[in-house]
């Protein structure tokens, strides 16, 4: 099993259990005008692979977090932007995987309602060997609720 941080949506993707054996149409909450509020306490989030991918589940997880990600982690590449509004944070990183040569790369939007209370996104995630060769390559519809 290769371990992945998805660090996902209170801003980011960075890294939970990827179970990757090789290696979601999803829709926006309701449109609201924002601002959105800023995204902290616990949240669960769920995944599901879409058709055609080769990177297999990913179990869904819980997460606490006491400030809203502006930036991924620090061994990662790449940004974080959240929308004027806060509604959408767009993500495109590339972040090494503990205890491997691999890396993975994630993009996608990551859309919230209003409250910060649910937030949908359509991630589309890599996984390269040290090569740069990709091992597996899937889209997740993710659903993440505050609890």
């Amino acid at each position: 099993m290769i371990h992945v941080r998805f660090t996902i949506g209170l801003g980011l993707l960075a890294c939970f259990g990827l179970g990757l054996s090789g290696c979601s149409s999803s829709s926006s909450p309701a449109e609201e005008a924002g601002p959105c509020v800023r995204r902290v306490g616990t949240y669960h989030f769920e995944y599901v692979e879409r058709s055609g991918g080769t990177c297999g589940a990913i179990a869904s997880h819980t997460e606490t977090s006491s400030a809203q990600p502006t930036a991924p982690p620090a061994s990662c590449k790449g940004t974080l932007t959240a929308s004027s509004d806060n509604c959408t944070v767009t993500i495109a990183t590339s972040c090494p995987v503990s205890g491997t040569t691999n890396t993975v790369e994630q993009a996608g939007d990551f859309h919230w309602n209003k409250d910060g209370t649910r937030g949908t996104s359509a991630m589309h995630v890599t996984l390269l060997d040290a090569a740069g060769a990709t091992k597996c390559d899937s889209t997740y519809d993710i659903t993440a609720t505050k609890v």
